[in-house]
């Protein structure tokens, strides 16, 4: 009820005001233009698709684009995190750290319920591995022919397999407690993944 109170003062139009309300509203209609910029592109991954291609190329998927030392993202980073259109279960986000609010932190956080709405099966009902490694499967082979590079389905089958042991272990050494356990890597210090390099070898599987 709140929510929708506060939605309708933020949407009604009280004209050219200097008031903490009107320039609420302003803030409100920008937020929201980026909603309407997408829409009218094509839907969201069209949309994110056309913004990676004015950055440049995904490596993970582009084994052709060669960027040696040079690998910043940042401006792709700084628009994603400027358009919150964007999932942050989807694309990387900048946040503080949590411990120390003076250091920025680059936050992936994926989140099982987003992949349960992608493979349309109810919020309580366990993800089959057959069935996402398919549909996830189907996806790059999307985003290959979508950015121009030439993927067998062979190919992206092997690696996703091996992606899918990856966070299968990672989760299984991960706790969402907010204290840090000595066995388990916590989400929260992103550098203490060095902890779990004797599980899997990450450097191998992210360099593809």
């Amino acid at each position: 009820m709140l929510s929708c109170i506060f939605a309708g003062l933020l949407e009604e139009d009280r004209g050219p005001q200097d008031s903490p309300l009107a320039r609420a509203q302003s803030f409100y209609k920008k937020c929201l233009s980026s909603n309407d910029e997408w829409k009218s592109r094509g839907g969201p991954i069209q949309f994110i698709l056309e913004k990676i291609r004015e950055f440049g190329s995904f490596p993970l998927i582009d084994k052709s684009w060669s960027y040696g030392y040079h690998f910043d993202i940042t401006d792709l980073l700084v628009y994603f995190n400027q358009n919150r259109t964007i999932m942050r279960e989807l694309v990387p986000y900048i946040s503080l750290d949590w411990m120390d609010n003076s250091v920025a932190r680059l936050t992936f956080i994926p989140d099982q319920s987003v992949l349960k709405k992608l493979l349309g099966i109810g919020q309580n009902d366990a993800i089959d591995p057959g069935k996402f490694l398919k549909a996830f499967g189907q996806l790059a082979l999307l985003i290959c022919e979508e950015v121009g590079h030439n993927c067998s389905a062979g190919e992206v089958s092997e690696e996703l397999k091996e992606m899918y042991l990856f966070v299968q272990k990672i989760s299984a050494n991960t706790t969402k407690d907010s204290l840090a356990d000595e066995k388990n890597y916590n989400s929260i210090f992103l550098h203490r993944l060095s902890e779990v390099d004797a599980l899997v070898s990450s450097v191998y599987l992210f360099d593809i």
